[in-house]
């Protein structure tokens, strides 16, 4: 530790090399998430509720990638990036858990409905 410096983990600086990985494996995955749902769009839009779950992996790894690359704008104070960070977490969220209520409620009805018929 140098003389007359205090290290932080707060202090973001420190982490651009993590945050700048973290949002480039985000961005790979995401991109490597469409392709593989694109080839197999026929065979996922056949299973209840297995378009949200997908939908849930892209908007979970497109946040890590928001949020690594929001951290990394320089001469942020730490109010400001705890704001946006607050903000992202809420967005991102909410997106999550309309999809997972979407996501129930389609596998309720398909339920309710084999037993029905059953």
């Amino acid at each position: 530790m140098l003389p007359g410096r205090v290290l932080s983990a707060y202090d973001i600086a420190g982490w651009a090399e993590f945050l700048a990985v973290a949002a480039g494996v985000a961005a790979t995955l995401t991109g490597l998430i469409l392709v593989a749902m694109s080839i197999n769009l026929a065979r996922i839009l056949e299973f209840p509720g297995l378009p949200e779950f997908a939908a849930e992996t892209i908007v979970q790894l497109l946040g890590a990638m928001i949020i690594s690359l929001v951290a990394l704008v320089p001469g942020q104070s730490a109010l400001v990036l705890g704001v946006e960070l607050a903000v992202a977490g809420a967005i991102l969220w909410i997106r999550q858990t309309r999809l997972q209520l979407r996501s129930l409620t389609r596998l309720r009805a398909l339920r309710d409905n084999n037993r029905r018929l059953q």
